[in-house]
């Protein structure tokens, strides 16, 4: 005879449940991954410009963000937007925009981004940004982003038209703390090169380590450290809601933006500075 036991303690019955739910998560974000990065690859050098406007759902500050932490894992109680214009380098012919939106659900935070370059009739980029964050537990956050976008050249090499597909995902973990937040995310990019003579692979991984230290209310510090890249930071200082100024620090480059409150809405500027290439300016206006 077999005898069915009954589990009667209902703190053991939850926590069954919960490790049930967390197992099948587990699964649909290894399913997705293994999806994403089915082979795949280019050997087109030049990472999208345009590829690292993330909008944050809120006011962008240039082509840098705070902190790493400040990206898909991070969960939004407001329905928030924005769209703007860029000019990279202080090339005239070379002008991209951006559109960003982010919808809240219950638990959840959805943010979609699409954003244009266009260097002349000879350069042509767009990428496509979806996230999806969720909560937990009060103070742990998990959020998974999967970016893609092309690039066409044409005139590439007597007349031939080139067009470059990539796909990138990243999967974060954030802590969320009153004074210091700290996070982990993985990044995947794969890619594939379409000509008439060859399909050349590539494929890469990035792991990146964030910290916000948050001193006092209205300040922030973000710190990022990838593996053999120099280290990048940031400072976000937001003075009585109306206006907010930021600094960030990476590589090569330097990074000053601005955000006023109108009536509305919000008014963001902001310059990149790059030692060689120049410098990008951004404005866009944002719901927050």
């Amino acid at each position: 005879m077999i005898k069915r036991f009954e589990i009667k303690n209902k703190g053991v019955k939850k926590y069954l449940m919960s490790v049930a739910r967390f197992d099948a998560l587990s699964v649909l974000i290894i399913i997705f991954a293994f999806l994403i990065s089915f082979p795949a690859a280019a050997s087109f050098e030049m990472c999208p410009v345009s590829a690292e406007l993330l909008g944050r759902g809120g006011w962008s500050v240039a082509d840098d963000r705070l902190s790493s932490l400040d990206n898909s894992a991070v969960t939004s109680e407001v329905f928030n937007w924005e769209a703007g214009r860029a000019n990279y380098y202080g090339i005239s012919e070379l002008n991209g925009g951006f559109l960003s939106l982010q919808i809240p659900s219950k638990a959840n935070s959805f943010n979609f981004i699409y954003s244009t370059l266009k260097f002349s009739s000879v350069y042509q980029e767009s990428v496509y940004s979806f996230a999806l964050a969720k909560n937990l537990t009060k103070n742990l956050n998990a959020g998974l982003r999967l970016n893609t976008y092309r690039i066409d050249i044409a005139e590439f090499e007597d007349g031939i038209n080139t067009r470059t597909m990539y796909s990138n995902y990243d999967f974060a973990i954030l802590r969320e703390g009153q004074y210091f937040n700290f996070g982990v995310s993985f990044k995947q990019l794969s890619s594939k090169d379409v000509t008439l003579k060859s399909i050349p692979e590539r494929n890469s991984q990035e792991i990146c380590y964030g910290i916000m230290v948050k001193p006092v209310k209205g300040a922030n510090l973000g710190l990022d450290y990838e593996f053999g890249e120099p280290l990048k930071a940031g400072v976000e200082v937001e003075v009585a809601d109306a206006l907010k100024c930021e600094i960030g620090i990476r590589k090569n480059m330097f990074t000053l933006g601005f955000s006023l409150r109108m009536p509305g809405f919000r008014l963001n500027f902001s310059t990149l500075l790059h030692t060689e290439m120049g410098e990008t300016y951004f404005i866009s206006i944002s719901g927050k």
